[in-house]
Order: C-alpha cells, then sequence, then structure tokens
C-alpha cells in the first residue's frame, strides 16, 4: 500500500517490485491458471537445476499478444518471448542477477501461491471488495496494471479482476495496460515505472 496525503493507493502489478517470483498471476489471486499457461516451473521435461535458471530468462522476456482488447485466451502468448527487446535479464551482470532472484525460494513462492489458493483469493477478495474494508479505508484506491509484453500469465489475470470487480457490480479496480512495457519494466526504465505508480495513486 502507498500512502500520498490522505489517499492510500493499494496497486497490484504485473511485475515483482522486489524478486523474480512476486508477481499478479492467477495463483497470487487464487484463480486457477489460464488456458494453455506454460511456465519452466513444475515442468517435467526440464531439469530441475534448471528449472529457475530458465524461468528468469523467460520471465524477463517480452511477449508479442495478438490484439488484447479482445480478452480472447488464445491471443496469448506463454511459451516464447520475442527476440527483440532482448529479455531485461540479459542486459544485467551476474552480480545483479543473483541479487534479485531468489532461487530455491522462487520455487517455494510458487508452490506456496499453487496450496494456498483459496486462501489467496479470499485475502484478494477481502481487500478489493469488502465493504467493511471501504469503511476503514474510505479514500483507499485500487488499480490493477499489466504491462503488455509481460508473459501470458498477466493479461489473462488482468482479466480475471475485470470479471472479478464486474461480479461485485463494478468500480472497485481501475485496470489498465502498459503500453511497450514488460514485466520488468522498474529494470528496464525505471523512471516510467515510478510515474505508472504516481498515475495510480493521482487516478
Amino acid at each position: 500500500m502507498i500512502i500520498h496525503d490522505k489517499h492510500p493507493a493499494t496497486i497490484l502489478q504485473s511485475h515483482p517490485s522486489e524478486s523474480l517470483t512476486q508477481s499478479i498471476d492467477a495463483a497470487s489471486i487464487g484463480h486457477a491458471p489460464p488456458p494453455n499457461s506454460w511456465a519452466p516451473f513444475f515442468n517435467p521435461t526440464i531439469p530441475e537445476e534448471l528449472q529457475f535458471p530458465s524461468f528468469t530468462q523467460w520471465v524477463t522476456g517480452y511477449f508479442n499478444h495478438g490484439d488484447l482488447s479482445t480478452r480472447d485466451p488464445n491471443v496469448v502468448s506463454h511459451v516464447v518471448p520475442a527476440t527483440s527487446p532482448i529479455p531485461s535479464i540479459y542486459n544485467m551482470s551476474e552480480e545483479e542477477i543473483a541479487r534479485a532472484s531468489n532461487n530455491p525460494i522462487g520455487a517455494l513462492d510458487a508452490a506456496q501461491m499453487v496450496f494456498l489458493a483459496p486462501h489467496l483469493l479470499g485475502a484478494f477478495r477481502k481487500a478489493c471488495f469488502d465493504e467493511r474494508i471501504k469503511q476503514i479505508l474510505p479514500y483507499m484506491k485500487i488499480s490493477a496494471f499489466c504491462c503488455e509484453h509481460t508473459g501470458g500469465y498477466g493479461p489473462a489475470t488482468l482479466w480475471d479482476i475485470e470479471d472479478e470487480d464486474k461480479e461485485h457490480e463494478g468500480g472497485h479496480v481501475k485496470t489498465r495496460f502498459i503500453p511497450q512495457a514488460n514485466h520488468f519494466t522498474h529494470w528496464d526504465d525505471p523512471n516510467r515505472a515510478l510515474e505508472v505508480y504516481l498515475s495510480c495513486i493521482r487516478a
């Protein structure tokens, strides 16, 4: 939560603030994975010791999706990032990668999101839609955004949030896509990432 004057803002983001594993994907809000989803973690065709290195290269890529305004899961790219721009991690030194990643904790975080799904779903709905919370924090704004070149889990989960908002009569969560950005905008373009946060507070 970010406090600005008397207006708290809860921001649900498509990229992590500290590590490679904290992200708004379906599991982190207690939802089932989107159709055709894929990730290197828990993939039996990838040796266990290579799953996390594969994940860091995959998750920092730029994915080219189809027309996201259609909200069609079939236009979402899940597996192979684009060749340009190059993944964020290739602009980092080994020391920077070591500081930013948290293997083997990353795999543990992913497992926790899967097995704690009912609790995460309850927490998500309480934070976003519970009238008692709104009474306690009457000035709270909730924004969810997804960088449009994030992997397929990002757009799909933003649509899930929009659907949940609609089911609760709408107007609780402001959502949007950030153009020409990937899962790690705060690495590739920190100034722009900060501006996105500030725009959520000002909205």
